[in-house]
């Protein structure tokens, strides 16, 4: 039954199309006992797999509507304690409503770690543990806690970014999540086809995406450093066009032209979107965003200078001045800056930059296209009875199975999901261990 119930699901996962729904906890469906209870303003530390969970719950969170949620991933063996102290994402005036999950990676380094991959190899059964983790991860929380599922999204510090790069070209993963960010992001370089870094799997064609670093970072450098080997690593310019290809952007069409009503702001047209580089905060940050038109064709430019983070599918800051880690800092200010050979004269204004602002509207200016959404009550009798039907059908080579066999399939398959949804999610940390974690 097993393998009719993954091979069923395999199928017909894209079947059950409809408008944003929220999670099973949401619904009454998820796990019932009480020590899985989540409230407001709390921080809550579980297992899921053997591996330490923190999960963080702003004040305005009720089980009755559905919130947000930001999975981060911590850097090369950095507590998600450090990582949850340098986002300020438990503030709530930085992160008013989405629920923060920092998960712990196996000896605190994820497998996108080069060091860890060069040990373990691409043919370790280990490979895929921490996608495997993920997965199992927000099928858990899913059950847990009352989630928008059309908005959780991912993101991470140093390899931590590089593992969110992963998920994203994860086939199953890159549907789970509405949208993508890195800071100071360890992406790795493959040759085409050899897992992970040269595979490339998303289902999505459109991902919202983007990448913060700093030019001084002395660990991911921004350019690659004198020795260091441009087949390992790939820098953050080449990773940001790389996905500008995926999301269909397309080639540059004609050269840069000045912006008639920003002279920070340079603006090139693309085969199939548009893009604009503005200087900000002083000459310390150089935006670049794109907007792609999408699959179908259809033009979303925006008029001129009016492109804003949230309006952007592919957006990155470079940072002057600032090395590895999270920017929230005042930066330095110039009187002018040399910027697309053209001396542009800078005005006064805020020089605060502030990572996890930036993250935070630019993820919620995005929610996962409804086609990926699945509904939470599940499909009814009769559309499981036509896709076990096509299933057997294609099985059996053509042959039309009886209606009887049909049903008693489908109950047999209904058992089977129930069993998988009832099943524990997790183990809770008591508040003892909590305190020595």
């Amino acid at each position: 039954m097993r393998s009719l119930l993954s091979t069923f699901l395999a199928i017909s996962s894209i079947s059950y199309l409809t408008a944003a729904q929220p999670s099973q906890a949401c619904t009454g469906e998820g796990v019932k006992a009480v020590e899985w209870a989540v409230k407001p303003g709390e921080v809550k530390v579980f297992r899921v797999n053997d591996r330490v969970v923190r999960v963080t719950v702003p004040e305005a969170y009720t089980q009755s509507k559905p919130a947000p949620m930001i999975i981060a991933f911590h850097d090369r063996e950095q507590p998600p304690e450090h990582l949850e102290y340098e986002t300020a994402f438990g503030d709530e005036k930085v992160n008013p409503s989405a629920i923060m999950v920092y998960p712990t990676a196996e000896n605190d380094r994820w497998l996108s770690d080069f060091g860890k991959l060069q040990k373990l190899g691409t043919q370790s059964e280990n490979y895929t543990a921490d996608i495997d983790f993920i997965r199992y991860l927000v099928r858990d929380l899913d059950s847990m806690i009352c989630i928008d599922t059309s908005r959780i999204y991912a993101a991470g510090l140093g390899t931590g970014g590089g593992m969110m790069h992963l998920l994203a070209c994860d086939k199953e993963l890159s549907t789970k999540f509405a949208a993508f960010a890195a800071v100071g992001g360890g992406f790795g370089r493959a040759k085409a086809g050899v897992a992970p870094w040269g595979v490339c799997s998303t289902e999505r064609t459109n991902t919202p995406i983007m990448e913060i670093h700093g030019k001084d970072d002395r660990i991911f450098g921004y350019y690659l450093t004198e020795g260091e080997n441009g087949k390992i690593r790939t820098i953050p310019q080449h990773w940001i066009e790389d996905w500008a290809e995926r999301n269909g952007c397309g080639e540059k069409d004609g050269d840069a032209v000045q912006s008639t009503s920003d002279p920070r702001t340079w603006i090139t047209k693309l085969d199939n979107g548009v893009m604009t580089e503005t200087v900000q905060y002083g000459g310390s940050a150089i935006r670049v965003a794109r907007r792609c038109f999408g699959a179908d064709g259809e033009d979303k430019t925006v008029a001129d200078a009016a492109l804003g983070d949230a309006k952007s599918d592919v957006l990155h800051y470079q940072i002057a001045h600032y090395g590895h880690g999270w920017p929230r800092l005042q930066l330095k200010k110039a009187k002018s800056i040399i910027f697309h050979d053209t001396e542009i004269e800078l005005e006064e204004g805020t020089q605060f930059f502030d990572t996890s602002k930036v993250m935070i509207d630019f993820f919620m200016a995005h929610k996962l296209p409804k086609e990926y959404l699945v509904s939470a009550s599940g499909p009814t009798d009769e559309e499981l009875e036509k896709q076990m039907r096509a299933m057997l059908k294609q099985k059996a080579g053509g042959i039309e199975i009886s209606d009887a066999e049909i049903k008693e399939r489908v109950q047999e398959l209904k058992k089977a999901m129930g069993d998988m949804k009832n099943k524990p999610a997790g183990e809770v940390v008591d508040e003892d261990e909590k305190d020595e974690l």
